[in-house]
């Protein structure tokens, strides 16, 4: 992936969460990473991508910032990072709409033009 991401930070390390701003001309929107484990004998955990508002945390939020590549480049460092600590895990995510989904399938397939760690990748088809 080419596209350099935002600078990160990990805001709570016990339950594996990453915070930073998405920036635009209009706005800035702060955003949330989190890993939350599933399942602890396989090491099973939900990548889940939050935008954060004054009232709530929100994974169905639109922040139409003009950055999505730049998103989900920062998403791709957290990846690299949790996976540094955390080698044995395994990670799934799932958008929450088809456009998010094919988004997603859209990045995953930039990534067999990374050189960095090894990524084995499955993916779900109708269920």
């Amino acid at each position: 992936m080419g596209e350099k991401g935002y600078d990160f930070q990990t805001v709570k390390p016990n339950i594996i969460q990453y915070e930073f701003d998405s920036i635009s001309e209009k706005k800035s929107v702060k955003k949330v990473i989190e890993y939350a484990l599933i399942d602890k004998d396989t090491l099973l955990y939900n990548l889940a991508l939050l935008d954060v508002t004054k009232d709530e945390v929100s994974d169905i939020s639109i922040s139409n910032n003009k950055d999505m590549p730049k998103v989900l480049a920062t998403v791709y460092q957290t990846l690299l990072d949790f996976f540094t600590a955390n080698p044995k895990a395994k990670v799934i995510f799932q958008g929450n709409t088809p456009s998010r989904n094919r988004l997603y399938r859209a990045a995953i397939g930039k990534l067999k033009d990374v050189e960095e760690p090894d990524f084995r990748i499955f993916g779900f088809i109708n269920g």
